[in-house]
């Protein structure tokens, strides 16, 4: 070929190599990965084929039974590892100094009305936001058996065990945690399911069952199922319109055990620091004969959750001042109280006991005192025997029964109402 032959040819085959596209814009043609152009254009992204799949449920928050403290190191291993591995929660309160898996207790101040506002807040549902009830989000992890059964688990009394029951909780034991925490290492369970408890007893495995706990020592069986149940068809009626709560937007947590009752605290209680000293000691030792947990605090907040009225005397009248003989004017402040944690406009503790008196046949309203234990009883019937006279212009003999803490402990272990004379 002459030398103008191969010029010609070398442009002819330099003009094909313009027009045919390269190898990455030959994938791209046939790719839904959008291109740089696209991007730039801000042209959207193409649907993918494949459809991901959408989990409903929410990861559930945990609540334990006792303090982490007292925990083994196997224990804490095995919920630190569901923690990481994103399967649970912990109900706590939310503090940006902690990490979400440094400490796990929920670190509420129930002896603080902010403590018990922010624990009550953060497990109240709103019809803003369709939350779901509190039973069907959350659950109660044990570590200690009193007994184990085919049916279920039976722990120790304690004040975490009271707690979770007035709210409706389900409670299981850890080896509940543990196997769904095998089955996702094998494999077995979809990665986008959480493990929760069921709370229809049917349709419940064997193998689930023997994890659920169904009661506390001297306490009848399945207390914490029929709490739950409460807790379940108190929501249900709320977000349907119905019952005592259908005006709220807000529905706070509880199971109203206690609806009708109005409790007047009085005399003195365990003192907050010392609950947290003998914690610290018990949580080292078993042998620790009181747990420091009566304080005024902690009776309030299980009330509460109960659906109690909360009448706080002790602020306004000491035990001394009782036996000697209260005042007028202590009698007058005493009966402008309002229940704790209510608006303003809530009924006063005198407006309580004259419709209470006017009406002991005819209501199922019932009032009662409330002591520490059982030696301060006579603390009680000398307060209402003093407050009767200054706040009642009734004649009606209608006696205000004095309760001790333990009657508290006995109707939420029971999930009954025991008699309070």
């Amino acid at each position: 070929q002459t030398p103008k032959q191969l010029e010609k040819k070398n442009a002819l085959d330099q003009s094909e190599k313009k027009q045919m596209p390269k190898q990455s814009e030959k994938k791209r043609k046939h790719s839904k990965t959008p291109t740089k152009e696209d991007i730039d254009e801000g042209k959207p992204a193409p649907k993918s084929r494949r459809t991901q799949r959408v989990s409903f449920q929410r990861r559930p928050k945990v609540m334990l039974l006792k303090p982490s403290l007292a925990l083994k190191n196997t224990e804490s291993r095995s919920i630190r590892k569901c923690i990481k591995d994103d399967m649970i929660s912990m109900l706590k309160m939310q503090r940006d100094d902690i990490m979400e898996d440094d400490n796990l207790d929920t670190g509420f101040d129930f002896d603080t009305e902010d403590g018990r506002g922010q624990f009550l807040s953060l497990l109240s549902s709103s019809k803003n936001d369709h939350s779901t009830a509190v039973p069907s989000s959350c659950f109660a992890l044990s570590t200690d058996k009193e007994y184990a059964f085919d049916e279920g688990v039976v722990v120790p009394r304690s004040f975490q065990f009271y707690l979770a029951v007035a709210c409706g909780l389900p409670i299981v034991d850890i080896s509940f945690l543990e196997s769904h925490s095998k089955k996702k290492r094998l494999g077995i369970m979809n990665h986008q399911h959480y493990p929760f408890p069921s709370i229809d007893k049917k349709k419940m495995a064997e193998e689930e069952k023997a994890t659920h706990v169904i009661g506390a020592s001297n306490h009848n069986w399945y207390a914490p199922q029929k709490a739950t149940s409460a807790a379940i068809e108190r929501h249900s009626l709320w977000t349907s319109g119905e019952g005592i709560h259908s005006s709220s937007d807000t529905l706070l947590p509880g199971t109203d055990l206690l609806q009708n009752y109005s409790v007047i605290l009085l005399g003195d209680f365990d003192q907050p620091s010392v609950s947290k000293r003998v914690a610290k000691k018990k949580a080292k030792s078993s042998e620790t004969t009181s747990d420091g947990s009566c304080t005024k605090g902690n009776i309030t907040v299980l009330l509460q959750l109960c659906g109690a009225n909360v009448y706080d005397v002790t602020s306004m009248a000491a035990p001394k001042h009782i036996k000697k003989g209260l005042s007028k004017s202590q009698l007058t402040d005493v009966a402008s109280l309002s229940p704790l944690g209510h608006l303003e406009g809530s009924p006063t503790l005198k407006d309580v006991l004259q419709s209470y008196f006017e009406s002991i046949d005819d209501t199922d309203e019932k009032v009662v005192a409330m002591v520490k234990d059982k030696s301060d009883t006579k603390l009680g019937t000398d307060f209402l025997a003093q407050f009767k006279s200054f706040a009642s212009d009734s004649n009606d003999d209608g006696v205000i029964d004095v309760v001790s803490c333990d009657w508290l402990f006995d109707c939420i272990g029971d999930f009954q109402v025991h008699k309070s004379g």
